[in-house]
């Protein structure tokens, strides 16, 4: 298994439609294949010092192997999505672990 975390910190003066925008474009990724699972969220409304919520929303990909995950990062849909999430974002962070 191969996954891959990524958090998104939106701008703080986006407007609700672009911030559906986002969610729609993120969504898209999670059509692409061969990933075996997807989850989009938001931070959790738990309360614990060691928690970490500096980021609006998190997606995280499962992917078979590392290679399917770097097939991932090459696919149309994937670079697009780079193009247009600089307009959504001040901060992208990313966790990859296998």
């Amino acid at each position: 298994m191969f996954v891959h975390t990524v958090l998104f910190t939106l701008q703080k003066d986006l407007s609700i439609e672009k911030q559906k925008e986002f969610v729609s474009e993120v969504s898209k990724l999670m059509t692409i294949t061969p990933a075996v699972l997807y989850t989009l969220g938001t931070p959790a409304d738990t309360e614990r010092a060691v928690i970490s919520k500096d980021y609006d929303y998190k997606l995280t990909a499962v992917f078979d192997s590392k290679k399917d995950h770097d097939n991932y990062q090459v696919v149309q849909i994937h670079d697009d999505f780079r193009k247009i999430v600089k307009n959504y974002v001040a901060k992208v962070v990313i966790f990859d672990a296998d």
